[in-house]
């Protein structure tokens, strides 16, 4: 029971947690103005940390319509650069994610950034996703680039919360 009233608390803890998001685009020509979203970046803001995780839309190669094998390329050397970042960061280091803000040339771009609850997430995500994205459960539209938010948050639980469970042993 232990174990339920700490998965819950997880779980509570992480939804009512604040989140950034920064959603990347891509174009194959300088002379558009606008791409094809296809990449959600999260920043959950936790005790005195950061958590930082990606999800890229399913089927993403197709979608894009990148017109050359090295675009592709670009693309897959940032969500491997973006893997390597998803992960637990002091509250102080926040520049790969601040970065991504700044993206305008080339063919990754930022598309629209903001800050809202978990929650919110389900509602806000599929306005900018042209129809690509259900209203139930965005992440089933998407694919995890890095750790899973959760997994990372749990070891994020305050110590107040597991030191006081009793140990099996």
């Amino acid at each position: 029971m232990i174990g339920l009233d700490l998965d819950f608390s997880l779980a509570r803890t992480v939804k009512m947690t604040l989140c950034d998001y920064q959603i990347l685009e891509y174009t194959n020509s300088e002379l558009r103005t606008h791409g094809v979203p296809f990449i959600v970046i999260l920043r959950f803001h936790m005790q005195n940390s950061y958590v930082l995780t990606g999800y890229v839309l399913q089927n993403w190669r197709g979608k894009i319509g990148a017109t050359s094998e090295g675009e592709l390329d670009d693309v897959e050397d940032f969500l491997e650069d973006l893997q390597r970042h998803s992960r637990i960061s002091p509250s102080s280091d926040t520049r790969f994610f601040d970065r991504l803000n700044g993206l305008g040339v080339g063919p990754l771009r930022a598309f629209v950034s903001g800050s809202c609850l978990v929650p919110e997430l389900d509602t806000l995500l599929p306005m900018f996703f042209d129809g690509q994205v259900g209203l139930a459960g965005w992440q089933r539209s998407f694919d995890l680039v890095g750790e899973n938010c959760f997994d990372l948050a749990e070891k994020l639980v305050p110590a107040s919360i597991t030191g006081s469970l009793p140990s099996d042993g």
